[in-house]
């Protein structure tokens, strides 16, 4: 497993094709397609069938082939047959941002090919393991949560992280992030605050400080995701219909790179540098999509949300502001705001 896995960076594995050429994929339990970049085509064969997305799916137009062989190792992996490409560029551009693989991203392993495995995430040993859940002792796993196979081809368990009744929630390994809720369950958790608002969690009944969540008014479900599956032993059993979670931590994925890029707006806000703040404001900031460099501020008495994305200079460490916008707390009515000169 990526060591940064769950503090930043997604979750990625290395599959190989027949002819050896070498693949990385984003493991993500939280779609029902595997996925292939669309360079591949002419090794796929003719498609025989164009999907043309909704806004917010996460990809492009894509076209249904007949899967490939897909190994891990020696191992070929059951895909279910079929395989959706489509042009992946912009998810490798996201991805590695804070990873800094190098290596494109060539491919989503999505549900129809992980519901075949028992699956466990050992962030602390940095191991991805495939496991035998018939003959491996389930001793050490923590507590079993029931798996229930819905919302279509993904797999959901009856808890929420507000700790509260209401829809299920999907496994989401392809979520960077602890998660989020439907509009009503949001609103409940932080009775009416501003969406992405650091709480105390309540899951499976216990508590968890520093709970980073949404609302996302485009689904009917809730969602758990990597940076809160990041806390624990996760086993996914999906044969079985079982997830395990054995809690080890309150969470790692304050890495080294969304630290300093807080401290770095922390700093141009105390300079009065920081569009749409003075100095001497009050406010909260929060990472929204760290990964992406997207970060949420709130200022005390002030009902707008206010958004900005911070780039990283490789070569010798620097942030720099790219892009500053507020909106109304639902999202809309964005303003873009000047940036200031930059060294």
């Amino acid at each position: 497993m990526n060591k940064g896995a769950g503090c930043g960076e997604y979750l990625f594995v290395t599959l190989h094709l027949e002819d050896g050429q070498t693949l990385l994929f984003v493991l993500d339990t939280g779609t029902d397609i595997n996925v292939l970049d669309e360079s591949l085509d002419s090794q796929l064969g003719r498609s025989i069938w164009e999907w043309k997305p909704a806004n917010g799916v996460g990809i492009g137009p894509a076209k249904l082939r007949r899967a490939p062989k897909l190994l891990l190792g020696e191992t070929e992996l059951q895909t279910g047959g079929w395989i959706w490409t489509t042009d992946l560029k912009q998810m490798s551009n996201v991805v590695h941002r804070p990873s800094k693989t190098g290596r494109p991203v060539m491919g989503i392993l999505g549900m129809p090919c992980l519901k075949h495995y028992c699956l466990q995430l050992d962030f602390d040993a940095g191991m991805l393991r495939f496991l035998d859940s018939q003959s491996a002792s389930k001793q050490n796993w923590g507590t079993a949560f029931p798996l229930r196979k819905r919302f279509g081809g993904l797999f959901a368990i009856d808890d929420n992280l507000s700790g509260q009744k209401g829809p299920g929630s999907v496994v989401d390994t392809g979520c960077n992030g602890d998660g989020f809720l439907t509009v009503d369950s949001f609103r409940r958790w932080t009775n009416g605050m501003k969406p992405g608002v650091a709480t105390q969690g309540v899951f499976g009944g216990s508590t968890y400080p520093d709970i980073y969540l949404v609302q996302d008014d485009r689904f009917h479900f809730n969602d758990i995701g990597l940076t809160f599956l990041d806390r624990h032993l996760v086993t996914l059993d999906f044969p079985n219909q079982r997830m395990y979670l054995k809690r080890t931590s309150n969470g790692r994925w304050m890495s080294r790179e969304v630290e300093s890029a807080i401290q770095f707006l922390i700093a141009f806000k105390r300079t009065g540098r920081l569009p749409g703040w003075a100095k001497d404001e009050k406010g909260q900031i929060l990472p929204e999509e760290p990964a992406d460099g997207l970060f949420t501020m709130i200022k005390q008495g002030d009902p707008m949300l206010y958004h900005y994305t911070v780039v990283q200079d490789t070569s010798n460490g620097i942030w720099r502001l790219q892009n500053a916008w507020r909106t109304e707390a639902d999202g809309r009515h964005t303003n873009n705001l000047p940036l200031p000169s930059q060294p």
